[in-house]
């Protein structure tokens, strides 16, 4: 009887890991692992998962990894006196979305382009898994909202 258990739990381990293997040898899983050597477990993650970061400047600092200068104090250079309320960081497509409110209540967006960024994750036949490490940041649109 204790043959037939033992024979059994083997072949669940046997299973078990025959089914996990082709998951680790898998394309996502080197791009996740690469992400997250280049840029640490956290950032790695966000870079891997995520199409567009997105943060609240009053609460909480940018990811050092993805977003090497905060994209926001280009918009206080051009606006100042404005409070920042959200940022949006695409790690896809590399540009930035900066919400803002006036002392008068006036909400404005600010478009911006970053003028130095990294990729990360870039097989030859495929496009960056992100782009990490964007800075120096330029204005390149304005929006007022009602």
């Amino acid at each position: 009887m204790m043959r037939f258990v033992l024979l059994g739990t083997c072949a669940m381990v046997v299973l078990l890991v025959g089914a996990s293997l082709p998951k680790v040898f898998s394309p996502a899983t080197a791009l996740v692992a690469q992400a997250v050597r280049v840029l640490g477990p956290v950032s790695g993650w966000r870079c891997v998962n995520l199409a567009t970061y997105v943060y609240d400047p009053r609460r909480e600092s940018a990811d050092s990894g993805l977003v090497a200068e905060q994209p926001e104090a280009a918009v206080l250079n051009v606006a100042s006196g404005t409070e920042i309320e959200r940022v949006e960081v695409s790690l896809r497509g590399s540009d930035a979305v900066v919400w803002t409110m006036s002392s008068s209540g006036e909400q404005r967006v600010f478009v911006l382009t970053p003028g130095s960024l990294s990729a990360v994750g870039t097989p030859a036949d495929r496009p960056a898994t992100c782009y990490a490490h964007q800075g120096a940041w330029q204005v390149v649109a304005e929006h007022g909202l009602q």
